[in-house]
């Protein structure tokens, strides 16, 4: 059995899946934006209708979402956000995984920015092969090659 499963989200997991986005990324973007609430919530709505969302259920169920969007020259990953219970497990890796052979298959790179103030998910992305490729005033932009 996997230890998790990625599936389109039903239309009532939106509160959820933005009540995820809240708890893990709230602190971040405060200390690099400012939080708005409600221009939060509208980006949140924007994003689910613009790209692709999964829901990710582990054993404990739902467990975080995956956000990507698809570039003739590259797979943009928005979020991939987990439930600090569901971190550090490998599921976050295999997601990786599974979009690398995308990624591969379709002869093209991965994309995504990090928060300067997230040195955690910069560390896991650099294990995964990603490197810097450019430094802003809020976020590093990171790329995996094909």
């Amino acid at each position: 059995m996997a230890r998790f499963r990625l599936e389109k989200p039903a239309a009532t997991d939106k509160t959820a899946l933005f009540s995820i986005h809240e708890l893990l990324f709230k602190e971040q973007i405060t200390q690099v934006w400012g939080w708005d609430d409600a221009w939060q919530r509208a980006n949140f709505d924007e994003e689910w209708e613009r790209v692709e969302t999964l829901a990710i259920h582990d054993a404990t169920g739902l467990a975080g979402y995956l956000q990507t969007e698809r570039h003739p020259d590259h797979i943009y990953v928005l979020n991939l956000a987990l439930l600090p219970g569901s971190q550090g497990c490998g599921i976050g890796g295999e997601v990786m995984g599974i979009l690398k052979d995308e990624a591969r298959k379709l002869g093209t790179s991965l994309r995504l920015s990090v928060f300067l103030t997230n040195e955690r998910a910069l560390a896991f992305y650099l294990r995964h092969g990603f490197r810097v490729e450019e430094s802003t005033a809020t976020s590093r932009k990171l790329v995996w090659p094909a």
